[in-house]
């Protein structure tokens, strides 16, 4: 499996939650899936036995929060 990782620090207050940072690293899977991805699909990604899967769907739930924010602001 592909992975990457960011700090945490990236997303201000828009971090996502119950993701697991060593060092305030996040590693999650490199796939496109999750930014073409259903919100129901996320959900069943969020409860994944594979922690970069997890991390990935819930940055992907805080990246597009964080989206809406800036297209409001």
């Amino acid at each position: 499996m592909k992975t990457r990782t960011y700090h945490i620090s990236n997303f201000g207050s828009f971090a996502p939650a119950n993701v697991d940072a060593v060092d305030g690293y996040v590693t999650i899977h490199d796939s496109d899936r999750y930014k073409e991805a259903s919100e129901e699909e996320l959900g069943a990604w969020e409860n994944s036995r594979l922690p970069a899967v997890k991390h990935a769907a819930l940055t992907e739930r805080a990246q597009r929060l964080l989206d809406r924010w800036r297209a409001k602001n």
